[in-house]
C-alpha cells in the first residue's frame, strides 16, 4: 500500500471536538495530519463545500509524510452526512481506520447555527425561525446568498446520525470503528486522547497542553464577514491551495484573530429546547443501541 496514502479519517460530526483532536494526534511523532485538515475529497454529493477535487491533489496533501507517520489521516467532519463518501472511503482504503466524534444533536446543531450565521453561510439570527425554514429552503427558497451547500442548512437532517452509522457499520468493520462522546471528551481529554492512540497501534506520546482548537468566533463586524464571504470562490480556492506553502498557511491564523473575537453563545428557549430533545429523542435512542453507549444525559432537558 502507498505509504503516503491515509489510512485512518476523523469523518465528524462538525462542532464535536474534531479540530481539537486533530490537532492533537498532528503532535504525535508517528502521525501525519493533512493541512488543510478538510479537504472533502471524498464527499462528492456535497460539491458546494468541496476544496480538493482531483486524486493527485488529494494525493499531495500526504506527499510530505515519511517512514515514520505509521498513521497519516485527514479529518473532514461532513463525511459523516454525505450518501456516499463512506464508501468511496472503503474503496480508496479498505482498511483504513474511522474515528468518529458525536455530540448531544440539540446543542450541536445550535452551535452550527451560531458558526453559520457569523460566516454569513445563515442570515436568519433566531435560531427557532432558521429551523422553521427548513421546509421552505428544500424547495429551494430563503436560500442565503453566501450558501454554496444548501443542504448545511437542514438543520434536522445534520442532526441525525444514527442512520449514518449504521451505514458506516455496514460497510467498515466495528474493529476498524472509534467513537468518541464529546461529552467524555472535554470531561477528560487526555483519557479520550490515549483512547485514540491505542486505537490507532501508536504509542502513547504526552502533550503538555490540551489546548482548544476551534471555539466560537465571530467577526469583528459584518461588513468584514461580507467583504470576506462574497469573494469569488476561484480567489478562495487559490488562497486554499497556497496553504500548503510553510510560511503562507500561517496567514489565515493571523487573518483569523486580526478579524474575529470570541463569541458567547446564547441559551436555547427553554420551551424550543424541549421541542429538539423530542424531536432528535428517537435518533439518541437508536444511536445508544448502536454504538452501545448510553446518552441518558443527551435527554434531560
Amino acid at each position: 500500500m502507498n505509504k503516503r496514502k491515509p489510512n485512518f479519517f476523523l469523518i465528524g460530526a462538525p462542532k464535536s471536538g474534531t479540530t481539537s483532536l486533530a490537532y492533537y494526534l498532528n503532535q504525535h511523532d508517528n502521525v501525519f495530519f493533512s493541512n488543510p485538515k478538510e479537504p472533502n475529497f471524498f464527499a462528492t454529493d456535497y460539491p458546494g463545500i468541496r476544496w480538493t477535487k482531483s486524486i493527485d491533489d488529494y494525493l499531495k496533501l500526504f506527499r510530505k509524510a515519511n517512514d515514520k507517520h505509521t498513521c497519516i489521516g485527514e479529518g473532514t467532519a461532513f463525511y459523516i452526512y454525505s450518501e456516499i463518501a463512506m464508501k468511496k472511503i472503503f474503496e480508496f482504503n479498505p482498511n483504513a481506520k474511522i474515528i468518529l466524534m458525536i455530540r448531544n444533536p440539540v446543542d450541536r446543531v445550535y452551535s452550527m447555527h451560531q458558526q453559520y450565521i457569523h460566516t454569513l453561510i445563515e442570515d436568519e439570527v433566531d435560531f427557532k425561525k432558521a429551523w422553521n425554514l427548513q421546509d421552505t429552503r428544500l424547495e429551494g427558497k430563503s436560500i442565503p446568498k453566501l450558501c454554496r451547500e444548501p443542504k448545511m442548512l437542514q438543520y434536522g437532517e445534520v442532526g441525525k446520525l444514527s442512520n449514518k452509522i449504521r451505514i458506516m457499520y455496514s460497510i467498515f468493520p466495528k474493529e476498524n470503528i472509534k467513537v468518541i462522546l464529546f461529552d467524555d471528551f472535554v470531561k477528560n481529554t487526555e483519557a479520550s486522547y490515549f483512547e485514540v492512540l491505542k486505537f490507532l497501534d501508536l504509542p502513547n506520546q504526552q502533550i503538555d497542553y490540551y489546548e482548544k482548537r476551534n471555539p466560537s468566533r465571530q467577526f469583528r463586524s459584518k461588513f468584514i464577514s461580507f467583504v470576506i464571504r462574497s469573494t469569488p470562490f476561484f480567489i478562495h480556492d487559490i488562497l486554499f491551495k497556497m496553504r500548503m506553502f510553510p510560511i503562507i498557511k500561517f496567514i489565515p491564523i493571523y487573518l483569523n484573530l486580526l478579524l474575529k473575537k470570541p463569541y458567547k453563545q446564547q441559551i436555547i428557549d427553554p420551551s424550543f429546547r424541549k421541542y429538539l430533545k423530542n424531536y432528535f429523542e428517537k435518533d439518541i435512542n437508536d444511536m445508544s443501541r448502536l454504538i452501545d453507549k448510553k446518552l441518558d444525559s443527551w435527554l434531560k432537558i
